[in-house]
């Protein structure tokens, strides 16, 4: 969803959804800089943490959970930045 040309000069592109990306693709594995949000299916909380620290930069992430015992979690992680 998205990704058209943003108008001007450059290589600029519209706010762009990207759903059902491989976790080994380019996209999950290197930091895009634009406004773009690639979307990584996991089977479990544990498995999504998993794909987040499996790259070889320390990108940014987010965790979404109701499971306060899940918050805790993600600190045993090494990216650059997480949001909770």
């Amino acid at each position: 969803m998205g990704g058209g040309r943003a108008p001007g000069d450059g290589y600029f592109v519209q706010p762009t959804f990207i759903a059902d990306v491989n976790p080994k693709a380019r996209i999950a594995q290197e930091e895009i800089f634009g406004p773009v949000l690639a979307v990584i299916k996991a089977k479990d909380f544990d498995d999504a943490l998993r794909i987040a620290n499996d790259t070889e930069f320390g990108l940014t992430g987010a965790v979404y959970s109701k499971n306060k015992a899940s918050w805790k979690k993600p600190k045993k992680y090494s990216t650059s930045a997480i949001s909770i």
